[in-house]
């Protein structure tokens, strides 16, 4: 061990997530690790940028105490949308997509609607890869959503995230990724990105298949849940209680929050 007891604590915490793994697997582990590290260590500034912007500090004395100028202390904090991701820590790949669907908005003068999350999406990660791999690209996409943009619509794009969250929750992950939100950017058949990949012939059957394998709920956190159906929503795992009412089935149970999210994915 080091002589650093954060970093011990990190590294016991890797060893224990990953006891029966081999020498890579703890390496893959750690990667794991330390992006959820770096999202939170983000987030603690981002949470402490805008409370400094919502005391009327300008992006220029921002920037100073950071370190960077006013429009890089802008670019990298200024989206509020990676503070709206509820108690799921965003990872590091997503972070840095929504901040180029910010800089693709700011171009077009405009707030951020789904048609700029998803050329926000070829920055980096598993949907940049996903993407790639179908023979879809950001310039092509680009021109698309120039032609089909109407007016911008910034709720669009939190009911995106949100419907991200809702996917990442379901399957038992305790981070949002670049394809939770891929996933839902293609499940929304009214969004804007939908439409932009209908326009390209995107290949959603094929997409929806590579997809599969990241959105699937773990065995072990199906096994827990079967056994709470009566008291914990089946999808999202929140208790019953006097603000959380849930409608029981058959061997399972499904909360208010998780039926609107349903509807909104299932309507159109």
């Amino acid at each position: 061990m080091s002589s650093n007891p954060d970093l011990d604590r990190l590294i016991s915490q890797v060893e224990l997530r990953a006891s029966d793994a081999g020498a890579l697997g703890k390496l893959e582990t750690a990667v794991t690790v330390a992006e959820v590290v770096a999202d939170q260590a983000d987030q603690l500034i981002h949470y402490f940028v805008h409370q400094a912007r919502d005391d009327g500090r300008s992006w220029t004395q921002v920037g100073g105490v950071l370190g960077v100028s006013k429009q890089a202390a802008r670019q990298r904090f200024g989206d509020r949308q990676i503070m709206q991701l509820g108690d799921l820590a965003p990872t590091v790949r997503l972070q840095a997509c929504l901040q180029a669907a910010t800089v693709e908005a700011e171009q077009d003068g405009v707030e951020v609607s789904t048609d700029h999350q998803l050329i926000g999406l070829f920055e980096q990660g598993v949907a940049a890869a996903m993407l790639d791999r179908l023979g879809v690209a950001q310039t092509e996409v680009r021109t698309a959503a120039r032609d089909i943009r109407g007016s911008s619509d910034a709720n669009e794009a939190a009911a995106a995230l949100d419907r991200a969250v809702w996917l990442a929750r379901r399957a038992g992950h305790d981070y949002v990724g670049t394809e939770h939100l891929l996933a839902a950017l293609v499940l929304d058949p009214g969004s804007r990105a939908r439409r932009i990949l209908q326009a390209l012939d995107f290949d959603f059957a094929r997409v929806k298949r590579e997809l599969a394998p990241c959105l699937e709920q773990k065995r072990a956190t199906r096994r827990r849940r079967r056994t709470e159906t009566q008291t914990a929503c089946s999808f999202c795992g929140k208790k019953r209680r006097e603000d959380v009412r849930l409608v029981a089935g058959p061997g399972v149970c499904i909360c208010e929050e998780c039926i609107r999210h349903a509807s909104s994915v299932l309507s159109g």
